[in-house]
Formats: structure tokens, C-alpha cells, sequence
């Protein structure tokens, strides 16, 4: 049977969505076991996932729900396929599945809207392996220190360890995949059923996954000189941190083979839990960080550091974006940055209905009318899968 006829079991309003999501595979399925089936190629949802380690997989089963077998779409990588060491400690927190009543309420918040503007926050991109903030299993709690934008600027030690610690874990980040919440939020955009996306993430797991949002906190992936204002690609940039730093290159190629020897791999060593750790004895003096080779000028990751203000222009966008809708879906954020909580409020005092799902209390539970605890993929899938 051809996929595409299983969207008629669907929501009406949401029969396009996942139309969108079967068309990227082949015609058609074996009705009596699940397949996986990678969406690539020209025709599929995602053109943007050609390279082998964007690919990601569309798992088709079934279930009977009243006597009747209906398709269960399950999207993610493929497997074999996942995040490398530094993200395998435990990121998600623990979360019961959603009811059929929250499945079924957050369908109809979004059945209903004809302009939905959806919010994401750290939160969706833990089934991807990267770990939140604030949440259960967040940085925070595990003793991260935060870079602040003031320590940045002032201390050039304090730029030398940011940067000797995004090389090291450039690898790391840059191999997580999108999950199941940014395919099917990228699906609900190509079936017109998502109007905008807004991210407070900077990993890009939702242009990896085919979506376009507002940056509100910028990207990890551009590097910008504070001086004159000139950009770089931050994967152009680690060859630049290799060339000027040779020996912690060779490092990195001893870490995969030695293991913890901090002889032979600068002092950089594995944690417990996963992630790596770096001996600061190995890096105070001797690492080096190249300046913009057009001034001279300082460089910086163009994401927000802590006490940093989101741009104005890029402000006033993610605004006009909230006033203008009729439906505001927050997915995934704590909603403790002020930038954040200010859209919910003016999407809310705007006439526009408002919605929040994520694990743990956030900043708007108090005025936010439909608050979901569940985790995001979790909870798109089965509002998709009906």
C-alpha cells in the first residue's frame, strides 16, 4: 500500500505533514514489518541531508488502535550512526510518555492555527545528544562554568581556554544528528503547517534536519572579529586552530588511539561520564589563537555568551514574529532567558493562543494556558502518527 494513502487516518490538518514525510521515501512499504528508509535525494523532505552524516531514517510500523492497524512514523539516525564519545553521557532526562490527552490537546492547538510560530529551545536537541543547560541532566548541574560575554572580552586567557576546548570538541559537536522533533518540525514547515521557527540553539541541528529558524542566539558554526565585523566559517577556522597548533592537533589523533596517556595527548583525557576534560597545565601558555588576518582584531564564536544582549535587529524579527502569529508552540526551553520569555508574553498578550511543552517548570507556566510535560520527539511522533 502506498504511503502516501495513510494520511487520510490523519488529522485533516495535519494529513499534509505527513504526507511530505512519506513522499521522501520509496513508493511503497511491507505491510507486515517495519523498514527503515533513508531520506536523501532531490525529491525527499530534506535536500539539505546528502552527505552520508546528515542521512537520516524514516521507520515505518504499526500499531492497532480500536480494531484498527494504523502506520507509526518513528524519524531519526540511522542506527550505527550516532553521536560520537563526548556526547554519550546521559543528556535526557527521564520523562513518562505523554497521555493520549496531551498527544491529542497539543494536535488541536495546532490543528487549529493557521499561523503557528514555534520556539525551541536546548531542550530539543537531547535525543540529538547534546546536553541542555538547566535541565535534570544539564551542564550546569554536572559543574559546567559557563563562558561570560564580559570574561571573554576582557581576559585573553580566558579566550585561550574557550577556544582550546571548542577545538578539541569541534569533532565531537559537529557529529551530532537532528532527531526526531527537528524532522517532523521540518515537515510541518514544507506542509505549510508551521509558519516560523525560532531557535535559541546554536548547534544548526534544524538546517541539518531542512528547516531555516531565527538564530535568536546566533550560531556556533561562524566565527566574527569584534573589530572590524569580518566573518569566518568555523570549520574553516579549525583548520586555522590546527595550523596554528600542531601539536595539539596530533593530540587529538593520539586521543583515539592511546586512550588517557597525557603524555602523548596534551593533557587531554576522558571523562567518566563521557566528554573530555583538559589538563590546564597543558594549555595556559602554549596554546595559540590566531586574530583576524584582515585587522587583527579579536575573534569570537558568533553566538551569545552569557550577559550578552540578543542584536536588536535580530530582536525586533523574532518580535514582529510573536505579534504576528495566531499561535505560539514553545518546544523544549526553561524559558529563563529573558530574550525568550518576552516572545511567549508578547505572542500571549498579542490575542495569540500559546502552548509550552517541556520537561521541568518554565518561566511562562504562569499565564501559558496548555503545558505539556514530555519529551519533544516523544510527543511530535504521535501527534504525527494519528
Amino acid at each position: 500500500m502506498a504511503i502516501g494513502a495513510y494520511s487520510r487516518l490523519l488529522s485533516p490538518r495535519l494529513r499534509t505533514a505527513s504526507h511530505v514525510i512519506g513522499s521522501a521515501t520509496t513508493d511503497s512499504i511491507q505491510s507486515s514489518s517495519k523498514t527503515s528508509y533513508p531520506l536523501a535525494g532531490n525529491r525527499g523532505l530534506l535536500p539539505s541531508l546528502l552527505s552520508e552524516r546528515h542521512i537520516v531514517t524514516l521507520t515505518v510500523g504499526f500499531k492497532y488502535f480500536g480494531g484498527e492497524k494504523r502506520p507509526v512514523f518513528n524519524f531519526g539516525p540511522p542506527k550505527g550512526k550516532g553521536v560520537s564519545v563526548g556526547l554519550k553521557r546521559k543528556v535526557v532526562p527521564h520523562s513518562d510518555p505523554p497521555s493520549s490527552e496531551d498527544v491529542s490537546n497539543l494536535r488541536k492547538f495546532m490543528d487549529q492555527s493557521n499561523r503557528l510560530v514555534v520556539l525551541t529551545g536546548a531542550g530539543i536537541s537531547t535525543e540529538s545528544g547534546v546536553p541542555d543547560y538547566r535541565g535534570p541532566n544539564g551542564l550546569i548541574g554536572s559543574g559546567f562554568r559557563p563562558m561570560t560575554h564580559q570574561e571573554f572580552i576582557r581576559s585573553s586567557r580566558a579566550r585561550r581556554r574557550f577556544w582550546v576546548r571548542s577545538f578539541v570538541g569541534w569533532n565531537e559537536f559537529t557529529a551530532s544528528k537532528p532527531n526526531g522533533a527537528h524532522i517532523a518540525i521540518a515537515s510541518l514547515e514544507k506542509a505549510g503547517r508551521i509558519n516560523s521557527v525560532i531557535t535559541q540553539n546554536y548547534d544548526r541541528l534544524h538546517h541539518h534536519a531542512g528547516s531555516n529558524p531565527l538564530e535568536l542566539h546566533g550560531t556556533m558554526y561562524n566565527v566574527i572579529c569584534l573589530d572590524c565585523g569580518h566573518s569566518y566559517s568555523r570549520d574553516l577556522f579549525q583548520y586555522r586552530l590546527k595550523d596554528f597548533n600542531p601539536k595539539w592537533a596530533a593530540a587529538l589523533e593520539s586521543l583515539k588511539i592511546t586512550g588517557s596517556d597525557l603524555d602523548k595527548t596534551y593533557g587531554i583525557k576522558r571523562r567518566s561520564g563521557g566528554g573530555l576534560e583538559i589538563d590546564e597545565n597543558f594549555w595556559a601558555e602554549e596554546f595559540c589563537v590566531p586574530n583576524c588576518d584582515k585587522c587583527s582584531g579579536v575573534l569570537k564564536p558568533d553566538f551569545l555568551f552569557h550577559g550578552e544582549d540578543v542584536p536588536k535587529h535580530r530582536y525586533d524579527e523574532a518580535i514582529e514574529m510573536a505579534k504576528g502569529c495566531d499561535a505560539f508552540l514553545v518546544l523544549g526551553s526553561s524559558l529563563v532567558n529573558a530574550s525568550a520569555s518576552t516572545l511567549v508574553r508578547a505572542a500571549h498578550e498579542a490575542g495569540a493562543a500559546t502552548a509550552i511543552v517541556n520537561i521541568g517548570k518554565t518561566g511562562a507556566d504562569s499565564f501559558v494556558p496548555l503545558k505539556i510535560h514530555s519529551r519533544i520527539g516523544e510527543i511530535l511522533s504521535k501527534v504525527l502518527d494519528k
